[in-house]
């Protein structure tokens, strides 16, 4: 079992759901500089609450979920996220999706913009332009600069990011979204940003780290170290686990034997993924409870260079 928002589920596909509707988001609302508005936690726990029993009748029979993301097939850790989303929009009773990855031509039939969802809140019969994102950034010096929040493997920034958002969230202020508006009988909508993940300290600045400007003050955390610094976790212990990507979005849980990895054996694995894979493996601490093995934290191993290369 899985516990999020103090409900447990079995399956893990539908813990990742749960979590993708009941965990904290990245940004205030404050972030959006007024340009638009971010969902917050508020607006999370109420709709967890009002699909906390469809949840439930879902975890008992995954398998509608399951075929639904086995037939979206989406590989990246983001589009795993927005089929999650896709799923809930699309099933729940409260919301209807009406279109999804809409691709936007300029006057020279140009690719100018994409929108994720357009969906229709039923109880306002509102029409709803929603972004969203699950993303990893990593702080470096100190800052709450957004542009030094980075990615694990060094390509985007928390900075980029909510610049990309902004162009995006006004697509249909411009004569491509009006366009497909009118084409489509709707109405121009409410514009708005949905963003979760994860946001990592540098492990020896855990206490008193600084965050992000604007981040939510219940943002899901972590930490990181640079692959110089493994031999710091050296140990027989067997408490560690390299996280599969598809399994980033949701704290781990698994009720099966599970092979855990003591210090040196992850500090191996670490250095021959980063070897192999020229990327930053995310390792996780876990634990034995009731015979199940549970996150207790995680963390990236980044290449010495980072965020340089």
């Amino acid at each position: 079992m899985q516990f999020v928002k103090n409900t447990y589920f079995n399956d893990n596909d539908v813990a990742e759901l749960a979590w993708a509707i009941g965990s904290s988001p990245l940004m205030n609302n404050s972030a959006s500089k007024d340009k638009y508005n971010i969902l917050g936690e508020e607006w999370f726990e109420t709709q967890f609450g009002l699909h906390v029993d469809w949840l439930k009748d879902l975890d008992s029979n995954p398998e509608i979920l399951r075929r639904w993301l086995n037939d979206d097939a989406q590989k990246l850790l983001g589009k795993r996220f927005e089929s999650l989303l896709a799923f809930w929009f699309s099933s729940s009773p409260y919301f209807e999706l009406l279109h999804r990855n809409i691709v936007f031509h300029n006057s020279q039939n140009n690719t100018s913009g994409e929108a994720d969802f357009l969906i229709r809140e039923k109880e306002s019969d509102e029409i709803w332009h929603i972004e969203s994102a699950c993303k990893y950034y990593l702080g470096v010096n100190k800052s709450s600069n957004w542009k030094n929040w980075i990615g694990p493997n060094g390509h985007d920034t928390l900075e980029l990011k909510l610049n990309k958002v902004n162009n995006q969230l006004r697509i249909f202020e411009r004569a491509e979204g009006r366009r497909f508006l009118k084409e489509n009988d709707l109405p121009k909508p409410h514009s708005f940003l949905l963003i979760k993940g994860y946001f990592f300290h540098h492990f020896s600045l855990i206490e008193g780290a600084v965050s992000p400007k604007d981040s939510h003050r219940h943002y899901n955390g972590g930490w990181y170290i640079y692959e110089n610094e493994l031999p710091h976790f050296k140990s027989d212990l067997a408490q560690w686990l390299l996280l599969p990507k598809e399994r980033w979005i949701s704290p781990f849980y698994s009720a099966e034997e599970v092979a855990v990895l003591s210090g040196n054996e992850m500090i191996e694995q670490c250095r021959q993924h980063i070897r192999k894979y020229a990327k930053a493996p995310m390792i996780i601490q876990v634990e034995s409870r009731e015979g199940a093995t549970v996150e207790v934290s995680r963390g990236f191993v980044v290449r010495d260079a980072w965020p340089h290369f």
